[in-house]
């Protein structure tokens, strides 16, 4: 959810919505004039708003790494495909990069080492299992 309050504070800055202009946004997509107040699927109504009035995201796609570690990547890439189908919307991959950050301190999926990487499937792996019980 932290990547959605991002994306949509970005969106405001880039629209240059005054706050009264924001709340009323806010209010006319879900109902409600606070993002603290929304659920996860109204969050992403609200991005999808301002996608609609031009906002675009700037994804970065799939992190290059060494040969030796791209079955790694391949098994991330397909865990954040499942999130989002449990989700219901894109996972981008920013989310692991955040994560492999928190667990180890790195800057980017360059510097990760095999073991690392597995770490970080291993906590994709406990994040879907616990969403897939939540549905």
């Amino acid at each position: 959810m932290q990547a959605l309050y991002a994306k949509i504070n970005i969106a405001k800055k880039e629209q240059g919505l005054d706050e009264e202009t924001y709340r009323a946004f806010l209010e006319a997509v879900t109902g409600k004039d606070s993002l603290r107040k929304m659920k996860t699927k109204e969050l992403q109504a609200v991005l999808n708003a301002f996608i609609a009035k031009g906002f675009s995201i700037k994804k970065r796609g799939k992190p290059k790494v060494d040969a030796h570690l791209k079955s790694y990547i391949d098994k991330i890439e397909a865990l954040l495909a499942e999130l989002g189908r449990v989700r219901g919307f894109f996972v981008p991959w920013e989310y692991a990069s955040t994560i492999l950050t928190q667990m180890y301190s790195l800057p980017n999926f360059q510097k990760a080492t095999w073991l690392e990487l597995q770490g970080l499937i291993v906590a994709l792996k406990k994040q879907l299992e616990k969403e897939e019980k939540l549905q």
